[in-house]
């Protein structure tokens, strides 16, 4: 794709998601030129990435939302979980070529790459399971950041089911040794993919030994049914451990059944995943990798502006290794501050570094100038419900809802108008 086409694509992106919100282009403009947005949106000019960061405040725009822009064929492959639920194994191999038809280099990303499209690939064969080589590989570069993003959730999909016994329990004392304020949501999200690859190979000591992480995570607040409706494969792997504890029939049937009801309501995809996951724990067996070493990795969060090149650190990227079309002196004049990139560019950089371009816009803006505009309404929204479910008062609540307001002061009047419907 040329460089015009993808801002054609990019300038469209935008134009659907304003439309889609009802906001005019002077409301999403702000202070700059409602003639320059339109420009942008239809592909004639490209923006600076600090107009595109006001610009996706102003829309409302959740970081997730990226997910909805395609993916470009360079870009780390971070939007084929639901490939990999369903081992759609052609849409696996076309997304694998197209991913080292442009990144034609060995790096770092290019080899985890490769292990994620292989374990998309074979994941549900009974027999399969990841080397030594590999699985050291992953421990050294997955260290379970202090943000779950995209990149680590499509390698943790995948890794469930062909990772040993000592990878799993790698990863589980990695999340517990996380010193932060990690969302509920994120945490609740790495416990269950550690508790479904233990399911699916019928590890019953690491299901022992993890049943009071998952208690104190899903149980403690009074939460293990209610509250965890976010996660569609709850009932699931609740009937799976039934299974995997005592293989009966009566067991089995209930699964077969849920399958089947989740196949009548038209979940076609999920109803596969559970098939294929069924049929891997029938066959499962614990798998063990007592070579595997911890080299711990501490996982830190940095209170400097350098998002990028922390980044690169974090995925052992050089400046030579990303293909922006950009020599390393322009880049790395970028990330010293004293240049910038345009909003086009740094698309490409989030697909090179596998992070959501809200995110990266809001560690090198918001942060930086001290303000606290990352915070969207799904993010103030999930901030409120768990505050609800911690019985406070009303006045505190309201409060929470200002602070909420007041970062979004500068959004679409309309925009502030729904948020502040939503939010009490």
């Amino acid at each position: 794709m040329d460089e015009s086409t993808e801002l054609e694509q990019l300038g469209q992106f935008f134009h659907d998601f304003r439309v889609g919100r009802g906001l005019t282009l002077k409301e999403a403009a702000g202070n700059w030129s409602a003639a320059t947005l339109s420009r942008f949106e239809h592909g004639k000019v490209d923006i600076s990435t600090e107009k595109a960061a006001g610009l996706i405040h102003r829309i409302g725009m959740e970081p997730m939302d990226f997910l909805l822009y395609p993916e470009s064929a360079g870009a780390f492959p971070m939007r084929i979980q639901r490939l990999i639920e369903t081992n759609d194994i052609d849409g696996l191999t076309k997304r694998k070529s197209a991913f080292f038809e442009v990144n034609k280099k060995e790096t770092s990303m290019t080899k985890l790459a490769n292990i994620l499209f292989d374990m998309a690939i074979h994941w549900p064969a009974e027999r399969y399971h990841l080397d030594a080589a590999v699985e050291q590989y992953l421990a050294d570069h997955l260290t379970i950041p202090e943000n779950l993003t995209p990149f680590e959730l499509e390698l943790q999909t995948a890794i469930g089911a062909p990772a040993s016994h000592e990878l799993l329990v790698l990863f589980w004392h990695r999340t517990k040794r996380m010193k932060h304020d990690l969302p509920k949501t994120e945490l609740r999200t790495i416990l269950a993919k550690l508790w479904l690859g233990a399911l699916m190979n019928r590890d019953l000591d690491f299901l022992d030994n993890f049943r009071t992480s998952l208690d104190g995570t899903f149980v403690a607040d009074g939460q293990l049914s209610g509250d965890t409706d976010w996660q569609e494969v709850w009932p699931f792997m609740q009937l799976l451990e039934q299974w995997v504890l005592e293989p009966s029939l009566d067991n089995e049937q209930q699964i077969n059944e849920m399958i089947a009801d989740t196949q009548a309501m038209g979940c076609i995809s999920q109803a596969k995943y559970f098939t294929l996951v069924f049929a891997r724990t029938r066959q499962g067996q614990p798998h063990h990798n007592p070579a595997l070493i911890d080299h711990g990795q501490p996982v830190t969060v940095s209170k400097s502006n350098n998002f990028v090149p922390q980044r690169r650190t974090y995925l052992d990227l050089s400046l030579s290794d990303l293909a922006l079309d950009r020599n390393k002196s322009t880049l790395r004049r970028f990330e010293e501050g004293k240049t910038q990139l345009s909003f086009s560019a740094l698309v490409k950089l989030s697909g090179q570094i596998a992070v959501l371009v809200p995110t990266l816009l809001d560690n090198m803006y918001y942060k930086k100038q001290g303000q606290n505009r990352n915070i969207t309404l799904g993010i103030g929204w999930r901030s409120i419900v768990a505050k609800k479910g911690q019985h406070l008062s009303d006045s505190s609540l309201e409060r929470m809802i200002d602070q909420s307001m007041a970062s979004m002061k500068d959004a679409a009047p309309s925009l502030r108008k729904a948020q502040l419907f939503v939010l009490p």
